[in-house]
């Protein structure tokens, strides 16, 4: 990837990796494991609503195989997985997680500081510390 910035070239491997992640499930193949972290590597981290749409789809795919009749028993179709798995449109929580309540699955939410945000927060931790004399 070319990019004059860091965050540049971030954007791009996000881009990149959505559209391989994209082409897997067109082709109705299961999303790549992660390989294991090297020391000098770092992760890449996706949006919440994106590991979602993965995730549902992998529940879906994995589901049908085993009962191939799910999705008419549960009211739902390929095409409709497909748009709520579509990952170059905008993601819909509320009707992921409908789709998945219907085989069983529900998602989980939570908010977490980024690596910026913790910093950020042990550095007020410091400063408040160091504000606390006591009196002479």
């Amino acid at each position: 990837m070319e990019s004059g910035t860091k965050r540049g070239i971030t954007h791009s491997l996000a881009a990149g990796m959505l559209a391989a992640m994209q082409s897997h499930m067109e082709d109705m193949m299961p999303i790549p494991v992660p390989s294991e972290r090297e020391s000098h590597e770092s992760w890449l981290d996706l949006m919440g609503s994106r590991a979602a749409q993965l995730d549902l789809y992998e529940a879906f795919r994995n589901e049908v195989q085993v009962d191939p009749a799910l999705l008419s028993r549960v009211g739902l179709s390929w095409n409709t997985i497909r748009r709520l798995t579509d990952l170059s449109g905008p993601a819909n929580l509320v009707h992921m997680e409908m789709a998945l309540a219907k085989v069983g699955y529900r998602i989980r939410v939570s908010v977490e500081p980024t690596a910026v945000q913790a910093r950020k927060m042990r550095d007020r931790a410091r400063l408040d510390v160091r504000s606390v004399r006591p009196l002479p």
